[in-house]
């Protein structure tokens, strides 16, 4: 006979797909993976590694006072020592023994002396960049003075010319010359009696080269 499709045969076959439920398998394996991280957490608490324990151990050991059970402190002693007192024949000296420097890194011995030097290195290249630089500044400030030395003898030499032209020449002449070469060079109008910013700022504001415009 064949089940009815509204029985309950049906419904105990299929698997429940409901959002946010899982199987019984899965939940087992999560609690199981739990179960795990807190052993593994447990057992890094209880079983520290050799390095951590050692470390422990080396500062336990630096914070403790020496015994007096010790022999190296006995020698002490012997030779005229006395606790919580310097070193010496004063007692001017160390009251606590020279600090250990412990290295912890794998690196090379001379490792930390050759960073400092690199590090020096490079601030004596970048001292010298500098240096450099400020020179170069120099040099061209040098540089630029000289051709503004070399524009204003140029200036004095056209103007010693054009003076040495003038005194052959009338003064009507002359003065025509000297007017055309200032309006010209500095755009400068005598009987404007200022300098303008420039040729246009002078045809556009300025009569003309002769005092009768004006």
């Amino acid at each position: 006979d064949e089940e009815d499709y509204m029985s309950d045969y049906f419904i105990d076959k299929t698997t429940d797909v409901r959002p946010g439920l899982t199987s019984a398998s899965v939940a087992k394996l999560n609690k199981n993976e739990r179960n795990s991280k807190l052993m593994n957490s447990l057992n890094k608490e209880r079983h520290k590694p050799l390095n951590v324990i050692q470390q422990e151990k080396r500062e336990e050991g630096l914070q403790s006072a020496i015994p007096k059970s010790n022999i190296g402190f006995q020698l002490l002693e012997k030779m005229g020592y006395k606790q919580d007192r310097g070193i010496g024949k004063s007692e001017n000296g160390i009251k606590e023994p020279v600090p250990l420097n412990i290295k912890l890194d794998r690196k090379g011995l001379g490792h930390a002396d050759n960073k400092r030097k690199q590090k020096s290195s490079s601030h004596r290249e970048q001292e010298d960049q500098l240096k450099r630089m400020k020179l170069e500044s120099q040099w061209r400030n040098r540089m630029r003075e000289r051709w503004n030395d070399k524009e204003i003898n140029r200036d004095l030499r056209r103007s010693q010319s054009v003076c040495e032209r003038l005194d052959k020449n009338s003064p009507t002449e002359k003065l025509e010359m000297i007017t055309e070469y200032l309006r010209l060079t500095h755009h400068y109008c005598v009987w404007c009696g200022r300098e303008y910013s420039g040729t246009d700022d002078l045809k556009a504001n300025c009569p003309g080269n002769n005092a009768s415009v004006h």
